[in-house]
């Protein structure tokens, strides 16, 4: 096993200021081991997937680009949107594997996780998620999976989960399992 720094390159689906994802994210943070190091990619303000635009590539894009092939993993964390992902999440991923044949997805170590308030939850989108992630060429942790049903308010306001007995050990298991996961196939 491999005791170097694995750097992730995380994308929050949810665009919400409170998003849930985005406390999932902070929790599977401050849970994790010091070997992994989180960059919260932001989403918000990428432009519209345009081919047109391929011809004089966005300086943005291409950062974001360069910082994806620069990264060790990527962790999804998204929230469900009409049984699929979020328009700004498929957005970056499209930007990403652009222009064709300079796709900077292609064998990328991801993990997908997520929660909703709905039962059903973050299911579709995280199926959806590993469909897409499956033609760019990402190879995607296939379990365990974490699909969290947030209800009840299940983080107080500094982002720290209340029912800790059931929620918290659910994650940090996860936490643990992807940690390993990482350390085996980087």
């Amino acid at each position: 096993m491999t005791t170097q720094k694995i750097t992730v390159a995380v994308f929050i689906g949810s665009l919400k200021k409170d998003s849930i994802n985005f406390k999932i994210a902070k929790t599977a943070e401050q849970i994790s081991c010091k070997d992994l190091i989180f960059k919260y990619i932001k989403i918000s303000d990428l432009p519209l997937y345009n081919e047109d635009h391929e011809k004089n590539f966005p300086e943005k894009i291409a950062e974001l680009k360069n910082e994806i092939m620069n990264t060790d993993s990527v962790l999804f964390i998204t929230p469900e949107h009409n049984k699929s992902i979020p328009a700004a999440l498929k957005n970056a991923i499209d930007w990403i594997s652009r222009p064709y044949g300079q796709n900077s997805w292609k064998n990328k170590k991801a993990a997908i996780i997520g929660g909703s308030i709905s039962k059903s939850g973050t299911c579709s989108a995280q199926y959806h998620l590993r469909q897409i992630l499956s033609s760019l060429g990402v190879i995607t942790m296939p379990i365990p999976e974490l699909m969290l049903h947030c209800h009840d308010n299940i983080f107080d306001p500094e982002l720290s989960i209340i029912n800790e007995e059931y929620t918290l050990n659910f994650i940090k298991s996860w936490v643990n399992q992807y940690t390993a996961w990482l350390k085996k196939t980087i």
